[in-house]
């Protein structure tokens, strides 16, 4: 267990950096997110054919409509947050992504017929508080900010979407749906990568072809593969608990390496969004959906975030 700990951590850390790596690509967060999906769908298929387990093409058949709308729901996701980092510092987009959980908890009882606790409708509550806190704050930073802000908001609806997509899985493993996903995601971006003229690597020097390479491979190909290689042997409550590493590092990788500075305003809302989701997580009631059933295991079906 420990081993598997230390693995979901490690891959909470890789997606907590990939801020980072965004910020110093020139390039626009269509084109970035097309090679983060097709890196790192092409590096999960190497690793299992080269390792010899090859895909499950019956479970793919099986659930190719929910891995198309999920893969689109990704691939938009990611355009809203790249962007939301543009705009923002990297921890403001981060924790706004983070409202995903909480606008799956409000649809649960429409979509899914699951009771809110109170404790959950207290959760949600003080989640929308710290983004007032985030939002008000935002004001700060100039319409740039505000537009950062908007644009995490809106990635998080779509986090949220494919989160809900991913319930409705099944009999699939998590390496082949996240293969899938990330190839769908790709394939979802490719129209909008092709008009807009794709990438001239002639403003791209060693650097930049580095971090893209990067952030398809590491980012995308080894964190999710430690992530599915973690979550076998841990508790469900633990892999929620711990994957709240990811904006925990978020936070400091942006003020320890970018010089990222959160006013007080700033930091009650974060702690109030993260506290929240992580509260709802872990003492908010079991949910009655089917599994997987904590939003930490949905995520990983896919993302990274």
């Amino acid at each position: 267990m420990k081993k598997d700990k230390a693995n979901l951590i490690f891959s909470m850390l890789i997606f907590g950096s990939m801020g980072l790596v965004i910020k110093k690509i020139p390039f626009g967060s269509i084109q970035i997110a097309w090679f983060r999906g097709t890196i790192g769908c092409l590096f999960i298929l190497a690793v299992c054919f080269l390792s010899g387990k090859g895909l499950d093409i019956r479970a793919l058949r099986k659930n190719l409509p929910v891995l198309l709308i999920s893969g689109c729901f990704i691939g938009a996701n990611w355009i809203m947050l790249f962007n939301a980092y543009k705009y923002t510092d990297v921890s403001i987009a981060t924790v706004c992504n983070y409202m995903a959980p909480v606008i799956v908890t409000f649809l649960s009882p429409l979509l899914f017929k699951e009771r809110l606790s109170t404790l959950r409708v207290v959760c949600v509550f003080s989640a929308v508080a710290g983004l007032a806190c985030l939002a008000s704050a935002g004001g700060g930073l100039g319409p740039e900010g505000a537009k950062g802000i908007a644009f995490g908001l809106a990635a998080a609806v779509l986090y949220a979407g494919m989160v809900v997509c991913n319930k409705f899985l099944r009999e699939i493993s998590g390496r082949d749906s996240c293969a899938m996903q990330l190839g769908m995601a790709a394939l979802f971006l490719t129209p909008f990568f092709l008009a807009g003229g794709g990438v001239s690597f002639e403003r791209a020097g060693i650097t930049e072809v580095a971090l893209l390479l990067c952030l398809g491979i590491i980012h995308a190909g080894v964190a999710f593969l430690l992530y599915f290689t973690a979550i076998p042997g841990l508790p469900g409550q633990s892999v929620a608990a711990l994957s709240y590493v990811e904006p925990a590092a978020a936070i400091l990788f942006s003020f320890l390496i970018l010089g990222e500075r959160l006013t007080a305003v700033q930091l009650a809302g974060c702690i109030l969004v993260l506290g929240s989701t992580f509260v709802s997580e872990l003492w908010g009631g079991k949910s009655t959906a089917a599994e997987p059933n904590s939003f930490a295991q949905d995520q990983g079906s896919l993302y990274n975030k």
